[in-house]
């Protein structure tokens, strides 16, 4: 029942999803999964304030399933709020270190908030896990960059440009490498 809530909501079918959410709680209210699913589908139909409510009984019932945490860290992104969003994403992260999710969302939201030796050690620690991870080459880039390490910046921004889907992302890393060749092609050679 889970996975249809899910398919419904992503959908865009949420008073569906709502309804088979809500089956799930009356079958057992006091599983977390009912109001994780609520909070789930009212993240998706764009009312925040509720899909906290539901988030944060879905912890109360569960505190150590990841899962809602992470939800309820995109729910407090939506509402544009970085310290609640940064540290239910940290208690995401302890409770799964592998989560590459969690990893990417921590990397870009340190990036985001101008942390970069934080946002380079999750971006680290997300290339780790995984290779390929295009946001742990950009969020590693980044802070190379603002600390001035422009050939290591270089190194990294190519591997995300050559990996990452065409964005505004991309276009921009795209923009910071032709900056770092002017100014490394300006400077004297020794």
């Amino acid at each position: 029942m889970a996975r249809a809530a899910i398919e419904l909501g992503e959908a865009g079918q949420f008073d569906q999803a709502m309804a088979v959410a809500d089956s799930v709680y009356r079958i057992n209210p006091y599983s977390s999964e009912g109001y994780n699913l609520k909070g789930i589908t009212l993240l998706r139909a764009g009312r925040y304030e509720p899909a906290v409510k539901e988030l944060l009984t879905s912890i109360s019932l569960a505190e150590y399933d990841h899962r809602s945490w992470v939800n309820l860290a995109l729910a407090y992104n939506r509402m544009g709020k970085r310290d609640e969003m940064m540290t239910a994403l940290r208690r995401a992260q302890r409770l799964n270190p592998d989560d590459k999710n969690v990893l990417e969302s921590l990397a870009m939201g340190f990036m985001s908030a101008q942390q970069m030796d934080s946002a380079r050690v999750y971006g680290q620690r997300l290339l780790e896990r995984d290779s390929t991870a295009c946001q742990g080459f950009l969020a590693i880039g980044v802070s190379y960059l603002t600390a001035r390490d422009l050939v290591r910046a270089r190194q990294y921004l190519s591997k995300y440009v050559e990996r990452a889907p065409e964005s505004a992302d991309r276009r921009q890393a795209v923009q910071l490498l032709q900056r770092i060749e002017k100014a490394t092609s300006a400077m004297p050679r020794p």
